[in-house]
């Protein structure tokens, strides 16, 4: 979202030459090039080159729901261009069905354009040792792009089950002149709202392990799993000689309607034992997708059906579908989580009403991802649990800024000290006090996402943004020798930029051995806030008291206040009976709508106290 990272492998002739991801581009031609063309950086070239040739200029953001070719359950994906007689092809995404690129860039250019340059070709690919697997193609008419206009297009893949990749396209010297002329096929930009919510949603399935499993040879069983969702199945490696197996597969599944159009509600699960004539059934269950929240991991241990004994334990994450909003005596949440335009989806997020260890409590978080999704996915699945484990021996751990600030340190040191990509993080812990109606908010926060409060017309933030503005912050990044450009830092090491100076991950911005890490030019040290509110002197249960926790896809759009304005609005309008429920969701969803021109991901959680 917020970072860059250049890279590239270009192509002007006969000779074919791959960049790797994260370094400049060259160029290779089959021109007779000058002496003056020689000494130009590989940046400056292209732009002649571009002013003066038909040239196609490509930049690979990423894919999605691929075909899983490899046993684990996942590929290894690159991409092939042909454009006439030259070829270019993209580094290669390593155990993945959602590969991310990161903007790869590739360049063709001929002396004139003839019917043989007409017709871009791309095909997907599954890298394995001594081979490769086909994972689809298609072919995009380039004289049909817009000239010197970059276009987004995310085009499905053809010859396969499924599977899409997203890229920009820009045409120089050749092309629609007159964009009225044509609008180009799959172009992201123009999809209406619900197109935009229903960002193709997967289902993630981690298959850990089976316990005391029934005998069918012998002494033992060669035990696999078959799932089915669908029409889709997928089949886990076998097991020798095995009656508590350990898999460590994880597989997806693309969730929607089947071929009669009903929605895909149940994931099938059977174990089989692998025998050389005829497998024999070990056990069956299913597991209602109708009760996965959204964009959350949950951890399943199932009993086999139609045998004697036998259980399984699986990690199932939903994106883009499941639950997105609970509640309980004291308060009430709603989600939204939408990829909007961008190619990937990169926000995680973490809703707990109910936390008793080591005192009761309700934890609510929003991770706005950047370069990649790793970081993100970390904070989600063990941010919280990693806070409850420093604060164990904190019984006041609310209040404590040190130890708020060495849990936050100490993750990011110890998980995503090597990460690339980066995260940043806003964690809002709520906890009621022993006086009836009266709750301790505590926020802290590192980089742009923020959280406000609104309390009976009072709005405070909650959070700080952290970037360059402040000219504290300038002052830490000049310090570690980074460079700022406008709104930007840029570290030398790696050539890359990010928009914030404060995040999880991103180790290019803190590899400066000679200076501890609160002094490096990015660090995860939080900002914390609290605040304090008495529900007794406001009217209950009518919406008065609330937070939104959201990433900058929101605060690009509205401020603070409009924001809370919003809300109470659709709040007031609402006015649900006694006895019901706001539908916190459907006011998150029209949150989103109206900053989906933010051109970002964008999550937005908002929490109701009672």
């Amino acid at each position: 979202m917020n970072s860059l990272f250049r890279t590239g492998g270009i192509h002007d002739g006969t000779k074919t030459i791959i960049i790797p991801r994260n370094s400049k581009p060259s160029i290779a031609t089959s021109r007779q090039t000058t002496k003056n063309e020689k000494n130009l950086s590989p940046e400056k070239l292209i732009e002649i080159v571009n002013k003066k040739y038909p040239s196609l200029n490509i930049r690979l953001i990423g894919g999605r729901n691929l075909v899983a070719k490899d046993r684990n359950g996942f590929s290894d994906p690159f991409v092939v261009f042909k454009l006439g007689s030259l070829t270019l092809k993209s580094s290669v995404c390593y155990k993945t069905l959602s590969p991310d690129w990161s903007y790869e860039t590739f360049h063709f250019s001929c002396n004139a354009m003839s019917a043989e340059y007409e017709t871009l070709f791309i095909e997907v690919w599954d890298k394995d040792f001594l081979d490769k697997d086909f994972l689809g193609r298609v072919s995009i008419k380039i004289t049909e792009l817009r000239r010197d206009s970059p276009t987004v297009q995310t085009v499905k893949l053809q010859d396969i089950e499924s599977g899409e990749i997203t890229l920009e396209l820009t045409a120089h010297n050749f092309g629609v002149i007159n964009t009225n002329e044509l609008r180009p096929k799959h172009v992201v930009v123009g999809q209406t709202i619900q197109a935009i919510r229903k960002s193709h949603p997967t289902l993630e399935v981690h298959l850990i392990s089976g316990s005391d499993l029934i005998i069918r040879d012998t002494k033992y069983s060669d035990p696999y799993v078959k799932f089915k969702l669908g029409s889709t199945k997928i089949k886990s490696a076998a097991k020798k000689k095995n009656l508590n197996p350990v898999w460590n597969e994880r597989f997806q599944f693309s969730v929607g309607v089947d071929n009669k159009n009903h929605p895909l509600n149940h994931l099938e699960i059977e174990v089989w034992d692998k025998d050389f004539f005829k497998d024999e059934f070990m056990g069956r269950t299913s597991v209602d997708l109708n009760s996965l929240h959204l964009n959350t991991s949950q951890k399943f241990k199932l009993n086999l059906e139609g045998v004697d004994k036998g259980t399984l334990t699986l990690v199932l994450t939903a994106q883009h579908f499941g639950i997105a909003t609970d509640s309980n005596n004291e308060a009430a949440y709603g989600l939204c989580s939408v990829q909007g335009l961008r190619p990937t989806m990169e926000d995680e997020h973490s809703a707990i009403l109910n936390c008793t260890t080591p005192q009761p409590h309700m934890f609510f978080a929003v991770y706005d991802g950047h370069g990649g999704n790793q970081v993100s996915k970390m904070l989600s699945k063990r941010f919280h649990e990693h806070i409850l484990t420093q604060m164990n021996h904190a019984p006041s751990w609310m209040y404590e800024d040190s130890e708020i600030v060495d849990a936050f340190c100490s993750f990011d040191k110890m998980y995503c000290s090597q990460m690339l990509d980066g995260s940043t993080a806003v964690t809002v812990t709520l906890q009621k006090k022993n006086i009836s109606g009266h709750w301790d908010i505590m926020c802290a926060s590192v980089g742009d996402s923020s959280a406000v409060l609104y309390n009976n017309g009072n709005i405070t933030l909650l959070s700080q943004k952290h970037n360059v503005v402040m000219q504290s912050e300038k002052e830490r990044v000049l310090a570690a020798k980074c460079l700022v450009e406008g709104t930007r830092i840029i570290t030398k090491v790696r050539d890359c930029s990010l928009a914030m100076t404060r995040s999880f991950g991103d180790s290019s911005f803190k590899m400066d051995k000679s200076l501890p890490y609160e002094k490096q030019a990015v660090h995860a040290v939080p900002h914390i806030m609290r605040a304090e509110v008495d529900l007794n002197k406001v009217e209950r249960n009518s919406g008065n008291v609330f937070l939104i926790i959201a990433c900058d896809g929101i605060w690009d759009v509205m401020t603070e206040s409009e924001a809370c304005l919003f809300v109470k609005e659709k709040l007031d309008k609402q006015k649900p009976r006694q006895g019901q429920e706001f539908d916190l969701e459907s006011i998150c969803h029209d949150l989103s709508d109206r900053c989906l021109h933010s051109q970002d991901n964008i999550t937005a959680l908002i929490v109701l106290l009672k």
